[in-house]
């Protein structure tokens, strides 16, 4: 199978023909379910076909070897082709038929044979010339005895009688309808779906195993044999499938293999039997079981297990229709780093020392997610089920943590503490999940975080849209020509009504999921609504003022903003962006090239002469200084007279940030910022000396920072053409966690469509946000400060014993350096535990053994030092962040408000710390 990619196109159903669409469902479902009946519909084999005769001499074959069927007999069943009849009532847990285990097929019978031998010797001699080419030890040889196995079943075959299996092979079907068989207009049908490319690889590997067996095969048969005819690929195809549609997966002298057992693969398969097959090792016999009644005149079948429609097509060439395990299966994976970088091994040489610490960020953040998700016992295969919950728990969790930071990591209480075998667990994540119990395991349905979960639902519905998006047509018109193929049955090949009935199961899955989702979403939406308070709108009156009139016409003049004005918050205090009223994903502006700053697009003359590396901020701050400050006539001017001030961090002088927030983690966050925007500052300018472009007057670096900070107003795209562009807005848009506007770059149009995700009734403020960013990147990157403190984490940095980390591997805990508090009704699992475990003394150690157990705790004594070392931290922490302050700018007033935010953390904090320490 083949994982699912998450591009996005959108496909939709007229509401007005869902009732006849459901008629349509009712119907196909109907005809097609006529096939699982187990009803009294046969008639007797009559005997007198080629077909029949050489059936009878297989039933004599049989029973000459002492198989045992006296309770069946094999009819014509009218839906279901040749099947066993029950002849006798058979009692539950009772045996069916069996036969002895010398008539099996295996692969141990395959490489003991005279033809077995011979391959083997010249495989092992392949083998030591190949010796470091041979890939995957076990697996390799398991895929290699299946390859000799295929090639087996073709030479008894055309021994005829002189095979000891001679009547069982001559009787096996002369095709299979799976797609390896199907023309490439019955595979088209599959196009979009799982089974097309999954039929294309497997394709491919089979006739890779056929062509390095083949000269093996070749020198192991006598000279003159008639080898083209019996070895043939499509003889090896047929082979191939005969194998996977027939063999059954049993225990004999100890070991687990796949066998074709004669008499048992007759029976027809039936996804509701309850039956058990085995091997007696005592008896020598190997037989097949019911666990329910199976009454007198009525088919007896086998179950080869839960298998959707995607298996049971591609391994044994038949579908069930409605089949209610059915799924749609998608691999979801971490993207390597390196996959996206540039080849070009210059500039990756040049790569700074910023990226290199992005790069290391990265690289732990996958090693926190892959080691929860192992605990967890989750993998990055996952199913859309056809449920009534499509979507389950185990998936949104996989999600969940992917789209998880370290600090949601960290704080995730969910992550610790789980069964101690899951450290034992196989690490390969691509194959934990099993589907049979996909749905039904136990794994709790907890949210990370706001944020995180808000990243979940749009990664969930971009992966949903981008994979219905692949089927070339969409499920209306699929519905429809499977409905024609069965009123004209004689028009289609079976083959293909197969293909169409999968493609529309398929499809179906995708939108019943879609729908699910979008209900959940709609829940996490009202949550957030009654968690926000909205601005008053009675407190919204009109921008007075002839610059912000002349701002209104420019503007007006240069877009299609209909929807939108400029009003004042009284409850605000300051400018904001309204909207007249909107319904879900109406366009609200328009936004053609030439009025939006677009750094690739920038004319800026020589001033760039012998610059050779700007940033994107760097390139749109030289402009908006050249226009504010040098063109008399900028064509942007009235923009620039309303622009509001933006309170950005980097207005902060490094006496300010001391004071705000001392050596804290934060004011390290600051001084990075401030000393990454002062170092290109200085950098550029110097390229303008140079030049001869340098003006002392503008180029300053109070004027820098303002360029900057007026950057922060950008519009991030998922456009690799143009990533980010600023529109010349007054103001930015107000932060609401619960609404988020859509921007898309219209490259045939050359123009910037934005629209909103949500309703918005009358006049109204217009909240945007950016779901992939935390209260800290608001703060230091948007200059915006989150209101809601529970969306809030204060870090601060702990420097671990070895002593420390090496106890941390039994718990299957990684640490970087940093805890994080969020206002909550506990500390954090993860705080205590190292806390805990850094003042372990040695009669703590001796006296108890440390489990994987992150609540676990060790002694009075410990456990009272834990928390007094604890408090000692947090008020240290609360000190550096407490200092007052005198200034009253923009930026101060802003960094008072978030530190406000981190005080209120701490202080809740030290509260249940406290607390704790007067139960001890």
């Amino acid at each position: 199978m083949l994982s699912a990619k998450c591009d996005v196109r959108k496909s939709f159903m007229l509401v007005l023909l869902v009732p006849i669409l459901a008629v349509l469902q009712f119907q196909v479902d109907r005809k097609l379910n006529d096939r699982m009946e187990t009803g009294r519909g046969w008639k007797e084999i009559e005997g007198k076909s080629q077909e029949d005769i050489l059936f009878q001499d297989f039933l004599s074959w049989l029973d000459g070897h002492g198989a045992i069927r006296d309770k069946i007999r094999f009819v014509d069943f009218d839906n279901f082709g040749r099947g066993a009849l029950a002849i006798k009532t058979i009692p539950s847990d009772e045996e069916i038929c069996s036969i002895p285990t010398h008539l099996l097929i295996s692969g141990k019978v395959v490489k003991e044979s005279e033809f077995g031998r011979k391959v083997m010797e010249q495989y092992e001699a392949l083998e030591k010339l190949e010796e470091d080419a041979i890939e995957e030890g076990e697996k390799f040889k398991l895929s290699d005895e299946w390859t000799l196995t295929y090639f087996f079943i073709l030479l008894e075959k055309s021994k005829g009688k002189d095979s000891h299996w001679g009547p069982y092979l001559s009787i096996l079907p002369h095709h299979i309808g799976t797609p390896l068989t199907f023309t490439q207009g019955e595979l088209n049908i599959l196009k979009g779906s799982n089974l097309y490319s999954g039929t294309l690889a497997l394709k491919t590997s089979v006739r890779k195993s056929y062509d390095r067996f083949l000269p093996l095969v070749k020198a192991s048969v006598p000279s003159g044999f008639n080898f083209d005819e019996v070895f043939g690929f499509d003889r090896f195809m047929w082979a191939y499938q005969i194998f996977w549609s027939r063999s059954l997966s049993i225990l004999l002298d100890g070991q687990r293999i796949g066998v074709l057992a004669p008499l048992i693969d007759m029976l027809n398969h039936h996804p509701k039997m309850k039956v058990s097959f085995f091997t007696d090792e005592i008896k020598k016999r190997f037989r097949i079981d019911a666990h329910h009644e199976i009454a007198e005149g009525t088919q007896a079948f086998i179950n080869y297990g839960n298998r959707p429609n995607e298996k049971l097509l591609l391994y044994y060439g038949f579908i069930i229709p409605n089949n209610d395990i059915d799924w749609y299966f998608v691999r979801i994976g971490i993207q390597n780093e390196n996959e996206n970088e540039n080849e070009n091994s210059d500039e990756n040489e040049n790569c700074d020392e910023m990226d290199e610490v992005e790069k290391q960020e990265k690289r732990e953040r996958t090693q926190l997610q892959l080691l929860s998700l192992k605990r967890m016992k989750l993998s990055f295969d996952h199913y859309f089920l056809m449920d009534k919950v499509p979507i389950v728990p185990r998936m949104k969790m996989t999600l969940r943590i992917l789209c998880a930071n370290e600090e949601e990591l960290y704080l995730w209480e969910g992550r610790g503490n789980f069964a101690e075998d899951s450290k034992d667990k196989d690490s390969n994540l691509a194959s934990d999940s099993r589907p049979g119990s996909y749905a039904s395991d136990s794994v709790e349905d907890v949210p990370l975080s706001n944020r995180n979960e808000w990243l979940m639902l749009s990664t969930l519905e971009s992966l949903l849209k981008g994979t219905a998006a692949k089927f070339p047509r969409n499920l209306q018109d699929n519905e429809e020509d499977l409905e024609l193929a069965l009123k004209n049955r004689r028009n289609f090949s079976e083959n293909s009504i197969h293909a169409m009935y999968y493609v529309v199961g398929q499809q179906r899955i995708l939108r019943d999921s879609l729908n699910y989702l979008k209900e959940m979403q709609r829940k996490f939406h009202e949550k957030f609504l009654a968690l926000f308070q909205m601005p008053q709108l009675e407190k919204i009156i009109p921008l007075k003022g002839n610059d912000w009139l002349l701002y209104k016409m420019w503007f007006s003049a240069n877009s299609s903003t209909e929807a939108l004005s400029w009003e004042f918050s009284q409850d605000l205090d300051r400018p904001v962006i309204c909207v007249t009223g909107c319904h879900e994903n109406d366009l609200l502006g328009i936004f053609p090239e030439n009025s939006v700053i677009i750094p690739q697009n920038l004319d800026l003359g020589n001033l760039v002469d012998g610059i050779s590396e700007v940033s994107e901020g760097g390139l749109v701050t030289l402009y908006l200084i050249r226009e504010k400050f040098q063109e008399s006539s900028s064509q942007k001017s009235p923009f620039f007279k309303v622009l509001q001030p933006i309170p950005h961090v980097i207005f902060l002088e490094k006496e300010d940030v001391d004071l705000l927030f001392g050596n804290s983690y934060v004011a390290q966050n600051i001084y990075d910022l401030i000393d990454e925007n002062f170092a290109e500052f200085q950098e550029i300018m110097e390229k303008l000396k140079e030049n001869g472009n340098f003006n002392p007057e503008i180029h300053t670096w109070e004027n820098w920072r303002w360029g900057n900070s007026v950057w922060t107003l950008r519009i991030e795209l998922d456009d690799p053409e143009i990533p980010s562009l600023l529109i010349p807005m007054a103001t930015g848009f107000e932060y609401h966690p619960s609404h988020q506007l859509k921007f898309r770059w219209n490259s045939e149009r050359s123009r910037l469509e934005m629209s909103s995700l949500y309703t918005y009734s009358g006049k109204s403020i217009l909240f945007n946000h950016m779901p992939d960013m935390t209260p800290a990147d608001y703060f230091l990157g948007r200059a915006t400060v989150v209101d809601q403190v529970n969306d809030h984490l204060f870090a601060f940095p702990h420097e671990i014993s070895e002593k420390t980390r090496n106890l941390l591997k039994i718990k299957s805990l990684d640490f970087f350096g940093s805890h994080y508090l969020k206002v909550s009704d506990r500390l954090p699992s993860q705080l205590l535990c190292i806390f805990r475990l850094e003042n372990l003394s040695e009669e703590d150690l001796n006296s108890t053994q440390v489990s994987p157990d992150l609540d676990q705790i060790y002694s009075q004594k410990n456990e009272l030092e834990t928390f007094q070392n604890l408090k000692l931290k947090l008020n240290s922490e609360l000190e550096k962040i407490s200092r007052p302050i005198s200034k009253s700018t923009p930026s101060v007033k802003n960094a008072v408000l978030y530190r406000e935010k981190l005080q209120i953390i701490l202080r809740s904090s030290l509260d249940l710390v406290e607390k704790s320490l007067l139960d001890l």
